[in-house]
């Protein structure tokens, strides 16, 4: 009888615990996003891709890395005041740039001049919470008791409302905390680039702080620094000087949380490049294969050509050997869905979660986060395109089908390509087909032909940059 009792109490705890950890809107998580090379905007851990849900914003995309235009956003995190906050807000003066200050109650109650200045020297002042908690532990009343108490001393101090952006202490949040700040107005701010300047007693010299953020910057970046670095007082005014030298200006939160999505929903799908030059991509999708994609690397890596791999994720985890040689011998990958579903318009919820995983099993296995979509079937409508979005992906479609799914002869596949390629031109191609297709043939005959006509062969992310 006391073993079945204890084994009923078991079970009372375990049913009332799992839907408390099952419930994922109350998971905790803490910001941060991967760095590119070669200043290219970094993109978002793909499980935190719903910040944008709820007006959640790290970087600006309608400027990214094929804008022209080059923009950055100064932002800093202000608990307290120990003479550099001053010094900052002096040399944002001289520069007559302008900045958005994430403030506490701290700063607000006792330095009210200082944060006064902000706003007549034209800075945006906002939330970052009245106590500097972790944010991802309250509860949703709590949650907003906690920003409607800055708010409160923010208008006793200074006569004037609190911007409504809003950014969780240490980059520490929960989905509920941004879905209840997205209920109370605010859009919720992180960033694309910070560095260890936080601590007065282990700061960066002045040398390295200055490399470490221009080396760092990419177009549209949010970058986060802390007003009380002593290093940020002394590198600030070379590193904003050196931005202008580059062609960057200092954008607004207003900018960059301005139409974001509206402006970009039909700017990130590429299907060729018609700038005249003599570039094309080859394009393989629903791979990798492990016999068929390593003979297609073996004639890619004898004609010295480089292509792009749409691959879907659980073919990468089942096939990790082929899918690993494809990145290591120089090609690109793209996100082609987890398992190929036959997706209808509109479903961007399902696209989401197999694009999610996707890139999840690319960064697991091969240590890279691809920065291309292709959907399924090329099936496109602005459900699908907002979701790439999210995700921070072109969507690439392509101009050549060749159709080498379907059994041709490789003859009449390479003469498809041949008559109709074009520069500028993306070729679609499969690495996972039936038994009865001939892709690696048609490309045995078609690479040479091409490049006696004289094209080069590029990625689809170096197509679309030129």
């Amino acid at each position: 009888m006391k073993k079945f009792i204890c084994i009923m109490i078991t079970l009372v705890i375990v049913i009332g615990i799992v839907p408390f950890f099952a419930h994922g809107q109350g998971r905790s998580y803490s910001w941060y996003c991967v760095h590119a090379k070669d200043n290219k905007q970094p993109v978002c851990d793909p499980t935190m891709n719903f910040i944008s849900r709820y007006g959640g914003y790290y970087i600006d995309k309608k400027h990214g890395d094929d804008c022209s235009e080059k923009v950055v956003y100064l932002t800093f995190d202000a608990g307290y005041e120990n003479g550099n906050i001053s010094k900052i807000l002096d040399i944002m003066k001289e520069e007559n740039v302008k900045g958005a200050f994430f403030v506490l109650s701290h700063l607000v109650d006792k330095e009210s001049d200082l944060v006064c200045r902000m706003l007549n020297e034209g800075h945006t002042v906002a939330n970052h919470t009245s106590r500097h908690k972790d944010m991802s532990s309250f509860d949703n009343d709590a949650f907003s008791a906690e920003l409607a108490s800055l708010e409160k001393l923010f208008y006793e101090k200074t006569g004037q409302n609190i911007a409504k952006y809003y950014r969780p202490p240490e980059g520490k949040f929960s989905e509920n905390n941004l879905k209840t700040a997205s209920e109370l107005g605010y859009k919720t701010i992180f960033w694309s680039f910070a560095y260890a300047d936080w601590d007065e007693n282990h700061q960066m010299s002045k040398e390295a702080a200055e490399k470490k953020i221009l080396s760092n910057i990419h177009n549209g970046a949010v970058l986060l620094l802390h007003p009380t670095s002593t290093t940020n007082v002394l590198v600030l005014k070379d590193v904003i000087k050196k931005l202008k030298d580059d062609g960057y200006r200092f954008g607004t939160l207003d900018e960059l949380t301005e139409n974001t999505q509206k402006a970009s929903a039909s700017a990130n799908v590429y299907h060729k490049n018609c700038n005249g030059e003599m570039n094309i991509a080859l394009t393989f999708d629903d791979g990798p294969h492990p016999k068929k994609t390593p003979k297609i690397l073996d004639l890619l890596a004898k004609h010295g050509i480089h292509a792009t791999f749409f691959m879907i994720g659980q073919n990468v985890e089942y096939y990790s050997q082929a899918a690993k040689r494809v990145v290591s011998e120089g090609h690109e990958i793209g996100n082609h869905t987890y398992s190929h579903p036959h997706i209808g318009k509109s479903q961007k919820s399902v696209l989401l979660g197999e694009m999610t995983e996707c890139a999840s099993s690319m960064e697991r296995i091969l240590g890279r986060i691809p920065r291309l979509f292709r959907p399924p079937e090329g099936v496109v409508d602005d459900d699908i395109k907002a979701a790439a979005f999210d995700m921070g992906y072109n969507v690439i479609l392509w101009s050549v089908d060749t159709r080498d799914w379907a059994g041709a002869s490789a003859e009449n596949i390479a003469k498809n390509v041949l008559s109709n390629v074009h520069p500028g031109d993306i070729i679609l191609m499969h690495d996972y087909t039936g038994s009865n297709c001939h892709t690696l043939e048609a490309l045995e005959i078609m690479i040479p032909q091409l490049l006696e006509k004289g094209y080069n062969f590029v990625t689809v992310s170096e197509l679309i940059s030129k």
